[in-house]
């Protein structure tokens, strides 16, 4: 995504199964799982991850909160840039 096309994002949609997902998250994960989710849907950044070892589990969380988050948050602002180009051109009415 271009950034012209980032500057034009205003937001995303945050859907229930975001926070559900979130809850099972400590109080440091959780902050970084949402401040990770504007980042990218605003600046077009993408999330760092630590190397995963077996015992971090904290880290493998995270990882698998962001796997189920991003394609969401993608396919939300596609839909916005798009809607933001007029759509689908109108039918001819003959």
């Amino acid at each position: 995504m271009t950034p012209e096309e980032l500057s034009k994002v205003k937001g995303f949609m945050f859907f229930r199964s975001f926070a559900d997902a979130a809850s099972f998250l400590d109080d440091s994960e959780r902050l970084w799982l949402y401040d990770s989710m504007s980042d990218y849907a605003f600046n077009g950044v993408l999330p760092t991850f630590a190397e995963v070892l077996p015992r971090n589990e904290g880290e493998r969380r995270k990882r698998l909160a962001w796997s189920l988050v991003q394609p969401i948050i993608e396919s939300s602002i596609m839909n916005q840039v798009n809607g933001a180009k007029g759509g689908r051109p109108k039918k001819n009415p003959e």
